[in-house]
């Protein structure tokens, strides 16, 4: 049995997952696979925290005595070819435990896998070893510290406690089988695109059109995919605007400088760089620098560049 499980919260990750789910949920129909998508938050408090909601819902696959194979894929991942058949592929590979994608970070290391797309093999003993280790990593923080978490990872980063949990379990080095033509970013079965990758609304406008393509290229009605609207670009702009003032100026926009900002980016007159470079050549800016520096660079750094610029 092959079950294809997805999660996000309800509403910063859901316009991802409304659109890569209708791949998956395509492909399972196609080959007669399972589906479950879980909406919310498990543990914690903050939209990020649905991402580790992977954990508890594995945990309950074995705890219910599930023995199949279960492919997590991630809200911002999407099958690109519904003509793969994922199943045939695994059936020859049940000697496996886990197959993922390298993270693609050098030097490579056995253990280093993106956690966003994998698919776990249930009904072998590592397999079910790692994800008790894995949950018991995830319960570790206390919940109100986990629900205070101010920056995504700062608390629990799921991915780096997989990598530890793989670690830890005695020869899963010989269990996992790395391959980036399945899972990966440009893989042929299923595609990510990551967050470091491009700004929330265009990835959403990515994924919208890819899973179209995808559908339409498997004679599926395409005309279900939502179309992205502006207010994704809108937020991904006043969060732009919100954050180049916090770390280049240490304060809030104020209240003319934020509606002059949205306002140029909405029209197109101005693009991100451009508000980049004129915050950088800003009096403002300049009169803080020294400060900045002061808190990044050592004494002897500070005198080097001092010296440099004179």
């Amino acid at each position: 049995m092959i079950t294809f499980i997805q999660t996000s919260d309800v509403s910063k990750y859901r316009p991802l997952i409304d659109r890569s789910s209708l791949s998956l949920k395509a492909y399972c129909e196609k080959f007669g696979h399972a589906y479950e998508c879980f909406y919310g938050i498990k543990r914690g408090a903050k939209p990020w925290h649905a991402s580790l909601n992977r954990i508890p819902i594995l945990k309950s696959y074995t705890q219910a005595g599930y023995d199949g194979w279960v492919v997590y894929v991630d809200a911002d991942a999407y099958i690109a070819d519904l003509s793969f058949d994922i199943g045939a592929y695994l059936a020859e590979r049940s000697q496996y435990a886990l197959i993922a994608a390298p993270s693609g970070l050098t030097p490579p290391r056995w253990w280093d896998i993106n956690a966003g797309v994998f698919a776990i093999n249930l009904g072998h003993d590592k397999a079910r070893e790692l994800v008790d280790l894995w949950f018991e990593k995830f319960m570790a923080p206390p919940l109100d510290v986990l629900s205070a978490e101010a920056v995504w990872g700062d608390v629990i980063d799921d991915q780096a406690i997989l990598h530890e949990a793989l670690n830890a379990v005695d020869g899963f080095e010989d269990v996992l089988l790395r391959d980036e033509g399945v899972f990966n970013w440009n893989a042929r079965f299923i595609r990510q695109v990551v967050r470091d990758a491009a700004p929330m609304w265009l990835r959403i406008e990515r994924i919208e059109q890819a899973v179209s393509q995808s559908l339409a290229a498997a004679g599926i009605d395409a005309s279900g995919v939502p179309q992205a609207s502006g207010g994704n670009r809108e937020e991904a702009n006043e969060e732009f605007v919100e954050a180049i003032y916090k770390v280049m100026f240490g304060r809030h926009p104020d209240p003319g400088g934020r509606l002059s900002s949205l306002a140029a980016l909405r029209s197109g007159e101005r693009t991100y760089r451009d508000d980049l470079n004129s915050c950088m050549e800003s009096p403002e800016f300049k009169d803080r620098l020294p400060q900045l520096l002061k808190r990044i660079l050592t004494e002897e750094e500070r005198h080097a560049l001092a010296a440099a610029l004179a």
